[in-house]
């Protein structure tokens, strides 16, 4: 949805493939898992992006736990390796922390405000996200994102899910300009989404994730 971030809070385990606008071997792998709480959830994450030549991991984990009836409060720990086969290029590392809030107000509108660290950028070491999310209906997700990560973004996107089988998704990101759109169906425990971002200068980046309720 433009790149947007909207979190499902099941419990569920996510696998995804994206190859980053068709370039041979670049592409980025991300395991995740999500674990509710009796006041939040626990959430797991690990990618690899990058081909034999270079290469870059994460690991994320994170957790939100709700304050009160309207207001959650979430914080996540981000390691970042950075690697290459060049015997002149040494591994980096870097240890990161994201702070957030969610503010749900009256008719199905949600605020998510965020600040990361970004120590391995000396030029910009923290990005800012604001989001507002509005549910018109059960089918309907409605999002628009603003996000500061050294240059300004505004992205917005829109979900429609049809008797909780099938969803339709599509959205819009600035700087540069993309467009994304993509289709999941689910069927009892097992659901399958299939994406692309269509690039202003760079193409197609296509994108297929497998989830698993449990």
């Amino acid at each position: 949805m433009g790149g947007c971030h909207i979190y499902d809070t099941a419990r569920h385990v996510t696998l995804s493939y994206r190859n980053t606008f068709g370039i041979t071997e670049l592409a980025d792998k991300k395991v995740s898992a999500l674990l509710p709480l009796w006041t939040g959830y626990v959430e797991g994450e690990y990618s690899h992006h990058g081909n034999s030549e270079y290469h870059e991991q994460q690991a994320l984990v994170a957790t939100t736990i709700r304050a009160t009836q309207w207001l959650s409060v979430t914080a996540a720990l981000r390691y970042l390796n950075q690697g290459s086969n060049d015997p002149h290029y040494a591994p980096r590392h870097w240890l990161a922390g994201i702070a957030g809030l969610r503010i749900e107000l009256p008719h199905r509108v949600n605020i998510d405000l965020s600040v990361g660290s970004r120590q391995w950028d000396t030029a910009q070491p923290w990005t800012y996200r604001t989001s507002l999310i509005y549910n018109p209906t059960k089918e309907w997700t409605t999002i628009v994102e603003a996000l500061h990560d050294g240059q300004f973004r505004l992205m917005a996107g829109a979900e429609y899910v049809y008797d909780d089988v099938v969803a339709v998704r599509a959205g819009l990101s600035t700087n540069p300009l993309s467009a994304t759109f993509g289709v999941g169906l689910r069927r009892n425990v097992i659901s399958v989404d299939i994406a692309a971002e269509a690039h202003s200068r760079l193409g197609l980046t296509p994108h297929i994730s497998i989830t698993l309720w449990f």
